[in-house]
């Protein structure tokens, strides 16, 4: 889950975006746990200190679906947004499509397949060449796109106090680890990490970390 902050204006209108890796596989070891709880920690805390999520931008190459893909899409909008932050889906990778929307239409019931359901959609490409008319056409049009996505879509702002969400998100997490792993993370580990890792007082972190457990 980590996250680089950008703040742009687009036609004398700011916003606010945070462009968030991902997983790589559909799971993830333990050690890879711990490595995200310090990245989540200070995702939450900086969306916590912007007011919020208004609109999840779910971004990946046209192509066929992957279980990673299904994880990262409940990563963000079930772990992280409680189901609660509005997510539109941006393909990207389509200039070799004549109309780049018909991408969507081939693939849209397999996308609902596997779980997958938004509020918008975007086919884009992100390659200019100004050389070629067509595809300055398409780049135009992708711009378009997403600055309506944009406008349109983003809801009311999801957000909640940095130690409530931190400890929610982690809880959830914990479904990405494999069945058959022979250790889970204790109580004594939470607590550790984020005193080690993440710099919390130690009263927060044995606070998070009994949020975490709690109900586990």
């Amino acid at each position: 889950m980590a996250s680089t902050k950008h703040e742009i204006t687009v036609d004398s209108r700011s916003y606010t975006i945070y462009d968030t890796v991902g997983l790589e596989e559909p799971q993830m070891g333990v050690n890879g746990y711990f490595d995200a709880i310090e990245k989540a920690y200070d995702l939450i805390r900086s969306l916590s200190a912007s007011g919020g999520i208004h609109l999840l931008l779910f971004c990946l190459r046209g192509g066929r679906i992957t279980a990673t893909v299904q994880s990262n899409y409940r990563l963000f909008h079930e772990f992280l947004c409680d189901k609660r932050v509005p997510i539109a889906l941006i393909f990207t990778g389509l200039e070799r499509e004549t109309k780049m929307e018909n991408w969507w239409f081939r693939n849209k019931h397999n996308i609902e397949k596997y779980g997958i359901h938004s509020v918008g959609h975007a086919c884009i490409t992100a390659v200019q060449d100004p050389d070629d008319p067509e595809q300055e056409k398409k780049y135009k049009e992708s711009r378009t796109t997403l600055l309506t996505l944009l406008n349109t879509c983003a809801g009311t702002p999801m957000t909640m106090e940095a130690q409530t969400w931190l400890a929610m998100v982690l809880k959830r997490m914990v479904f990405l680890l494999p069945r058959k792993i022979k250790r889970h993370p204790k109580e004594k580990d939470y607590t550790r990490i984020l005193i080690k890792r993440c710099g919390m007082e130690p009263d927060a972190a044995q606070r998070v970390a009994s949020l975490i457990k709690g109900s586990t």
